[in-house]
C-alpha cells in the first residue's frame, strides 16, 4: 500500500511538474487518453500562459543572484544588502513555485489525474523507446562489409 502510495504521489509530481511544458506532447496522446479537443487546448494555453510567467520569475531571481554576487566580490561587503537580496531572490522563486501550484489547480478543470497519469505513461514509453534505439554501441563491434581489420602492432 505504501509503495504504491509512493508511486502514485511520484507521478503527479512528475505530471504537475511537467504541466508547464504541456505543448511539448503530442497531441495524439492527449486523445489517446480521452481528452477532449477543446481541453486540450484550454490545457495549452494555460501551460504556455504559466511558462511564459514562470520563466519571468526565474530570469529576476537569475538577475537577483548575480547581483549578490558581484556585492559578495566587492571589497566592502555589505551583509544588509545581501542578505535582502537573497530573500528578494528566494521570493521570485517562491513565486514561481506558487503560480505552478495554481496552474495545477486550473489544469484538474481540463484534464483528470486518471488523464495525466494516462500521458505521461504513455511519454514514458515512447521515451523508453526512442533510448532503446539512440543507444551507442561501445566495445567490440562486428565488421561491417570491406572494414579494414585493425592490426594489433608488436611493440
Amino acid at each position: 500500500m505504501k509503495k504504491s502510495l509512493v508511486v502514485l504521489i511520484g507521478v503527479l509530481l512528475s505530471a504537475f511538474s511537467f504541466s508547464a511544458g504541456l505543448e511539448n506532447i503530442p497531441k495524439d496522446v492527449f486523445i489517446k487518453a480521452g481528452v477532449s479537443e477543446a481541453n486540450i487546448e484550454k490545457a495549452l494555453d494555460l501551460s504556455k500562459l504559466a511558462k511564459i510567467e514562470i520563466e519571468k520569475n526565474q530570469i529576476e531571481a537569475k538577475k537577483v543572484d548575480l547581483d549578490i554576487k558581484y556585492l559578495l566580490l566587492d571589497e566592502t561587503k555589505d551583509w544588509v544588502k545581501i542578505e535582502n537580496l537573497m530573500k528578494k531572490s528566494s521570493g521570485y522563486r517562491i513565486k514561481a513555485k506558487i503560480k505552478i501550484l495554481k496552474v495545477k489547480e486550473e489544469l484538474k478543470k481540463y484534464i483528470t489525474e486518471a488523464q495525466f497519469k494516462m500521458i505521461f505513461r504513455e511519454m514514458r514509453q515512447r521515451n523508453d523507446k526512442r533510448m532503446k534505439f539512440q543507444k551507442k554501441r561501445k566495445g567490440n563491434r562486428p565488421k561491417r562489409g570491406n572494414e579494414p581489420k585493425r592490426v594489433k602492432r608488436a611493440y
